[in-house]
């Protein structure tokens, strides 16, 4: 009986490290290169996992993230910053990022559903550090 209680021990640790293994895929993410998919999270999911990585940003610059959400625009000293807003289940307190386009683009209007796949950065502004997403182009969801 100890030989077969030890032998379903060690297999139960051995299940449980070999699970516990670094190797597997970010929540979110999919087969095509993107590391984190928003697309495919659900509203709440989504909004936490737009918290955690606005919370930890220097563990996703580089990588590809895949956002979509209204479209906002903001006016700043002459030019404007390029928003996607992430929304929760219940589409309060939407959390904003700032996205930039490679190429020139015809920017739709406020509010409109955007969808886009970028590489995430930061660049410095007035002393302090902004994080945004480099996209080759927006798809108008709307």
């Amino acid at each position: 009986m100890k030989k077969y209680f030890s032998a379903v021990l060690i297999i139960f640790i051995i299940l449980t490290v070999t699970a516990c293994s670094a190797d597997k895929p970010e929540v979110g993410s999919d087969a095509a290169g993107v590391d984190v998919d928003f697309t495919v999270l659900s509203g709440i999911v989504a909004y936490a996992k737009f918290n955690e990585v606005m919370s930890n940003p220097d563990d996703y610059i580089g990588k590809t993230i895949k956002l979509n959400g209204p479209y906002a625009v903001s006016p700043f000293q002459g030019g404007y910053y390029h928003f996607v807003l992430v929304e929760g289940a219940d589409a309060c307190c939407p959390e904003g990022i700032e996205f930039r386009l490679s190429g020139s683009y015809d920017y739709p209007p406020e509010r409109t559903r955007i969808e886009f796949t970028g590489i995430f950065d930061s660049h410095e502004d007035f002393g302090y550090t902004y994080y945004y997403i480099m996209a080759d182009d927006i798809i108008i969801l709307e």
